[in-house]
Parts: structure tokens; sequence; C-alpha cells
């Protein structure tokens, strides 16, 4: 059987010298010229999820449509005082509206759709505080943070712990009345000793033997 490239140049009316067929380079060439065709029309094989793209990847819902995304979840401060108050703050991007709800909150806050929830916690040690964040269409992304709560100090009279300025003021206090009473015996001890000599100094004479 003639090559593909022989049969379509007889076909076109090609004429060879003594009526052989083409030479042997000529007819390489166009078999490799017909091979290139074929395999430039061969579609591309499927990929691996049976497209050439890659799958899109959500946080969540469906659809295949992309998830919000969280860019970052912090508190401002890092570090709250008990009974003061903390701001979380939500950086995300998304299909709006965007919804906000928080849980693993402490004592003293609660969750509010808002990127930025603002509460003072009471609970004293660190508590781990999640974030879910959902888009417009129905997917959902998280993120975590540590809380970290302090106690808060005890309260202060002149710059001291109350307990131990209340002991100082009943100290001075004590020492005030002490100092007193020292101070009022000492005076009455004065005056009588001024009382007796003066006494002394008016009696009579005694009268000498007659």
């Amino acid at each position: 059987m003639p090559a593909t490239g022989s049969m379509r140049a007889a076909a076109a009316g090609t004429r060879f010298p003594g009526g052989a067929g083409p030479p042997l380079r000529t007819t390489a060439l166009l078999a490799l010229g017909g091979l290139a065709v074929l395999i430039g029309m061969t579609p591309a094989g499927p990929g691996p999820l049976g497209s050439g793209l890659a799958p899109s990847v959500a946080s969540g819902g469906g659809g295949g449509v992309a998830g919000p995304a969280i860019a970052s979840f912090t508190s401002d401060p890092g570090v709250v005082t008990s009974g003061d108050p903390v701001t979380l703050r939500v950086v995300a991007t998304g299909v709006p509206p965007i919804t906000y709800a928080y849980t693993g909150l402490p004592s003293g806050c609660r969750s509010e759709d808002a990127a930025n929830l603002t509460c003072s916690p009471t609970t004293e040690g660190a508590t781990n505080v999640t974030v879910a964040v959902t888009d417009g269409s129905g997917n959902t992304a998280w993120a975590n943070l540590t809380l970290y709560v302090r106690a808060a100090p005890a309260p202060t009279l002149f710059g001291l712990p109350v307990v131990e300025a209340y002991v100082l003021v009943g100290a001075v206090a004590a020492a005030a009345v002490v100092g007193a009473l020292l101070v009022g015996r000492a005076r009455r001890r004065s005056a009588a000793a001024s009382g007796s000599v003066e006494k002394r100094a008016d009696r009579p004479d005694d009268p000498g033997p007659g």
C-alpha cells in the first residue's frame, strides 16, 4: 500500500519521471507532514479531575466557588486587663454580604455580626477564640486567636494596696492616741508638781519653841 504522502501527491496530479513513484526523501517528508497534521488535530486528554483546569478551593458551601479569605484576626490590645475593653478585629474578603460569628469568647463578651467586636472580658487566663466568616455564596472560612486576660490590679490607697494602707493608717492613728495620752499624763504630772511647790511656798513657818 503506498504511503499516505504518495497517495496525496498522486491525487494532486503530480508526475514523476519514468512513471516511478516519488523519491524516497519526498515520500518521507510527505509522510512526516501528514503525521504532524494528525498529531495537531488530536484533542488533549482530560486533566486529573476530568478537565484541563485545576479545581477551585473553597472553605465551605458548594458550587465550586472560592470561599471568603481571612487576611488577619487580631486583638487590640494583645493582652487585656480583666474588666478593661478589648477589640477583636477581622480583615476578610469575599462575595458580599459577609457575616461574622464568634465562639469561645470569655465571660464579659458575646458574639456579634461585626468585623470589629469590642467587649470587656472578665475571665482571667488564655482563651482560644474562633471567628467564622460566611460570604454571600454560603461559603465559610475560620480563624483562631488566643486572647490573654490578666488579673486586675488590687485597689490602692495613698499609693499602697488597700489592706496595707489601712494597716498604716491604723498604726498612725494608734500612735497618735498613745502620744496624746502620754502628753496628757506628762502635763498632769507637771501640774501636780507645780501645785505642790506652790503650797509649800505659801505655808507659814512653824513657830519656834516658846
